[in-house]
């Protein structure tokens, strides 16, 4: 066993000797009752615990993992938040079964080799993370949110529990400004959560969008300020970018606000580091241009960072379950990416879509609702969210402790009250906005492109280019776990057409996605209207959307294919069997206890 944390955030451990107990937490339990919110001690779980049993301590607000050991009972459980913001591996191999923030700690604590996992593989080629809770390493899963993992300390057996779900309970009564009255409340009251310590220096990721605007402007209501305002990309010359907005809204606020410059150029040095420091948990090419020390190196405090994540009200409005998921994850229904289906054999087509469209499905039908809408922000949750938001980034887990206010138990349970047309393209937020904090609402949200222009630097960067050929070629390729479904001559005249086309650099002025996105936003709300939206927004989502239109262009195909092949090359070298800090030596892990359990049969040598 072992414990690892940041300096500026330790856990907190209380300990029974004579009852044989344990509590630790990382992070923080909350639970808001009627006189505000109340942040649980260690010792106030430990006696929950003895008094009520372990559902007492399940489901609880904030944002934590949650260790207890109970010696007497004979049993470890570990639990994390609703959201599950931060991430838990476990596995279990001949009789022994152990956790860890990062697979890494995994192999050093099993008899467990590293190896690609297939459905992993397939998921992050069509979504750019594993789905669900499967990972990019057989036999290693995540800590699905809201569950509680218990292990038997007599006979290695696990138990996994459900300890809480997001209802959807739609309020047909509340009209539109009852339901932004009723948001703003809640918005309040998340923000008010103990979820720091006294003093600490905080941070905010600023983007010229709604939810980060709306976590400044609330912060600054409360008198809250963080120290300074952060926004990152390759330019800030772009007007109506994210940079422009950013700026414009730190200067409403009294926040001093800086631009931290990135580019396609890094990436070739930091990718090995990036890949084995993350896990490949996402394909974000961003943080790989930016490495894992892009705000230590730019002089940021290490205390927190705020995020505004979407959480109220994102997509539009679905007609069918199916819809919903492709809404969720840009995959065509029941398919992969049309990139993806190039390069594979007619049977691979098929087995490969229905690995994928199966994992999706089970998430899907978790949801307690079966309407198209629910379903969506489900998904948006466990996948959107779970998966690609709180994947590990240079600003955040397990880098830096963030501060994710919109994803509260308040906020929470009123989106779950809200009836549909309120929940579409976050209208009840910007409606809050304009209502309650209306100099904020003031700024455009920012429609144009101040990021990396991956596809124009792909063929264009010389390093970053020679990067993509070398880790694409039909050799590295093939020594990837295709189990036959690859046609190789198929993804060889894939990758060939897209470096032999001279790209045109990306048009950075805005465009009309973000005034379609205004105007369904408005139609919604009109029933005859929003019925007949509902028919072509399909059609409109890929046509308008610059990240549908994104997800099945070759160059993210290529970028997949590099990256895990830079990965099953970390697994080949051993790198994954003795990593566990990043270079330099510094220690990532963001969880606080590595700990491997056998059966009391095994330890006796029986």
């Amino acid at each position: 066993a072992g414990v690892v944390y940041r300096e500026n955030d330790p856990p907190e451990v209380f300990e029974d000797p004579a009852r044989q107990l344990v509590v630790a937490i990382l992070g923080a339990v909350l639970e808001h009752r009627p006189a505000g919110w109340h942040r649980f001690t260690a010792a106030e779980l430990a006696t929950l615990y003895l008094e009520r049993g372990v559902r007492a301590v399940c489901g609880l607000d904030g944002f934590y993992q949650l260790l207890i050991w109970d010696g007497r009972a004979g049993r470890l459980h570990l639990l994390n938040d609703r959201v599950g913001t931060m991430p838990v591996q476990h596995a279990a191999v001949d009789g022994a079964a152990a956790f860890a923030p990062e697979a890494k700690a995994l192999f050093r604590l099993l008899p467990l080799k590293p190896r690609m996992d297939f459905t992993g593989m397939v998921s992050f080629l069509n979504l750019g993370y594993p789905v669900g809770t499967c990972t990019l390493f057989e036999g290693v899963r995540l800590l699905a949110p809201a569950h509680r993992l218990t292990l038997d300390l007599h006979t290695g057996g696990r138990e996994l529990e459900r300890t809480w779900v997001q209802r959807f309970e739609p309020d047909k009564r509340l009209g539109l400004r009852a339901a932004v009255d009723l948001l703003y409340e809640a918005v309040l009251v998340a923000h008010r959560a103990p979820l720091g310590r006294e003093g600490e220096c905080t941070q905010i990721a600023l983007t010229g969008g709604y939810d980060s605007r709306l976590v400044l402007a609330v912060l600054h209501r409360l008198g809250r300020l963080p120290a300074e305002a952060l926004t990152w990309g390759a330019t800030d010359a772009v007007p109506n970018s994210d940079v422009t907005v950013a700026r414009e809204l730190a200067g409403l606020a009294g926040v001093p606000h800086r631009f931290l410059r990135y580019s396609a150029e890094r990436v070739p040095a930091n990718a090995r580091e990036w890949v084995m420091v993350s896990e490949l948990a996402s394909d974000n090419a961003g943080f790989f241009a930016a490495g894992p020390r892009f705000l230590e190196e730019a002089g940021v405090p290490g205390g927190a960072i705020y995020l505004g994540e979407h959480v109220i009200g994102p997509g539009g409005a679905p007609r069918t379950v199916d819809e919903a998921i492709e809404t969720a994850t840009l995959v065509p229904a029941r398919h992969s990416l049309a990139t993806i289906e190039h390069i594979l054999t007619p049977e691979g087509r098929a087995r490969v879509g229905g690995i994928l469209w199966r994992e999706l499905d089970a998430i899907a039908n978790a949801c307690p609702s079966h309407r198209p809408k629910d379903v969506q922000d489900h998904l948006f949750l466990h996948c959107d969210a779970f998966r690609w938001l709180f994947a590990p980034a240079f600003y955040k887990e397990p880098i830096y402790t963030v501060r994710r206010p919109l994803f509260l138990g308040p906020i929470m349970d009123v989106v779950g009250r809200l009836p549909e047309a309120y929940r579409v393209d976050k209208r009840v937020l910007v409606a809050l906005l304009q209502q309650h904090l209306p100099e904020f609402a003031g700024p455009k949200p920012a429609a144009a492109d101040s990021l990396v222009d991956w596809e124009h630097d792909s063929r264009l960067v010389e390093d970053f280019h020679a990067f993509l050929e070398g880790y694409t070629r039909q050799e590295a390729l093939t020594s990837l776990p295709w189990d036959g479904t690859l046609a190789p001559d198929s993804a060889r005249e894939l990758i060939g057409a897209f470096f032999a086309e001279q790209p045109r650099p990306l048009d950075r002025q805005a465009g009309s996605a973000r005034l379609w996105a205004d105007w369904r936003r408005r139609l919604m709300g009109v029933p005859a209207l929003g019925a007949a939206l509902r028919w072509v927004q399909p059609a409109l989502r890929n046509w308008k959307s610059p990240r549908a239109r994104g997800a099945g262009r070759p160059f993210k195909l290529i970028w997949r294919l590099a990256l895990l092949r830079l990965l099953q090359q970390c697994i080949e070298s051993g790198a994954f069997d003795s990593a566990g800090t990043v270079p330099g030596g510094k220690r990532t892990e963001s969880c606080f206890a590595a700990l491997t359990v056998t059966t009391a049969r095994e330890s006796r040598g029986d």
